[in-house]
């Protein structure tokens, strides 16, 4: 018997329903449409020659690992580089990274975004000293809004447990990762009683440091903090219920220009509650929020902007703020994007091959569980 493998029944199926899938992949429809001429402003950039008259530091993240049975084995780095007229400053370039075991596996993606993160935003400390202007790659809004599986995982005592241990500790700005070094405390607790908790509760204590070095930048930058984001699931101007503002807005092929500018204030219902030494920090913060598009046949970004403490602009005031934002994300567009996010993007990227270099180097081979499939 002649083994077929999947594939033909995949082509088949496609060739099947091709009519189905096609239609499934038209978005627009008139309503839409309208909703989606109604809420866009074209907006031409007419002037890319002159350089902005700012500093601007661009930062972004990466991160990698090998999953073992039981454990992974990671690599995280971030890196920010500053642009001063128009050039990337080659004498001031900063880089943060950590290589290290995640045990258990438990939570391991969720502590590996965080534990990202919180070298990204001290590499924004870092920067924010040299410039005016933040340009991040990613949302900002989500780092503070995203749902973090730990607060519904873990029973108010070993909250308690990572805050009581997290407060006797000040968190070192130049050392990459400080919570690492209370996961021996934090193992050797009576109140820990299975890996389960222990991952758990290592991830909450990684989020109270990533929470407070957010909040050390928001407090200490008097710049701006753009965010700009290449995906977004947010449904801002309600426009399908089911598909995301990002995915209408790149199938209606528009005109560069921007969105209409919302609001987003960090109010109560926005959020369950903080960490106690967090609530009143982030609790009213405001930013605007929209969408452009650079050039002609670009992608549609998603832009962050924030605002202050319950700082809300008129009408007209924040498409004047849309439009500068514009000005300056235009005057750096390769190819419908910033290029200084392009280019610390590539300077940090972390590939497969880099961490099993790293495995290589340390002579490692663990048991990943998949070896009686050939992998």
């Amino acid at each position: 018997m002649v083994r077929r493998g999947i594939k033909p029944l995949l082509v088949e199926t496609v060739i099947k329903r091709k009519e189905k899938l096609l239609k499934a992949l038209s978005f627009l429809d008139d309503s839409s449409k309208r909703e989606i001429e109604n809420i866009w402003n074209e907006f031409q950039i007419e002037n890319r020659e002159t350089p902005p008259p700012y500093t601007v530091a661009a930062v972004d993240g990466s991160r990698n690992s090998v999953l073992f049975a039981g454990y992974v084995v990671y690599a995280v780095g971030d890196t920010a580089a500053l642009i001063v007229n128009v050039r990337k400053e080659e004498s001031w370039e900063s880089f943060s990274v950590d290589v290290d075991v995640l045990k258990p596996d438990e939570f391991s993606e969720a502590r590996l975004r965080i534990l990202m993160g919180i070298l990204e935003f001290k590499e924004l400390l870092k920067a924010s000293k040299e410039s005016n202007i933040l340009l991040v790659d990613g949302s900002i809004l989500g780092a503070i809004l995203r749902p973090t599986v730990f607060n519904h995982e873990l029973p108010q005592e070993l909250k308690s447990l990572a805050l009581e241990l997290f407060s006797r500790e000040e968190p070192e700005l130049q050392e990459p990762i400080c919570s690492k070094s209370l996961y021996g405390e934090l193992a050797s607790s009576p109140f820990i009683t299975n890996s389960r908790e222990y991952a758990a509760t290592a991830g909450y204590l990684e989020y109270l440091e990533y929470l407070d070095t957010l909040r050390r930048l928001l407090e200490s930058f008097p710049g701006d903090v753009v965010a700009v984001s290449k995906r977004s699931s947010s449904s801002l101007y309600r426009l399908s219920p089911s598909l995301s503002d990002v995915a209408l807005l790149n199938a209606a092929q528009l005109p560069p220009g921007f969105s209409d500018p919302v609001d987003i204030t960090l109010d109560q219902e926005k959020k369950f509650q903080f960490p106690d030494p967090f609530e009143e920090a982030f609790r009213g913060l405001s930013f605007i929020t929209f969408f452009v598009k650079l050039k002609p046949g670009a992608p549609v970004l998603k832009v962050e902007l924030l605002t202050g403490k319950r700082s809300v602009l008129l009408a007209e005031e924040k498409k004047e703020v849309c439009k500068k934002v514009l000005e300056l994300l235009g005057y750096f567009e390769i190819d419908g994007y910033p290029w200084p996010l392009r280019e610390v993007h590539e300077l940090v990227k972390i590939k497969n091959g880099d961490v099993q270099e790293l495995l290589n180097i340390l002579k490692f081979q663990g048991i990943t569980g998949r070896e009686g499939l050939g992998e």
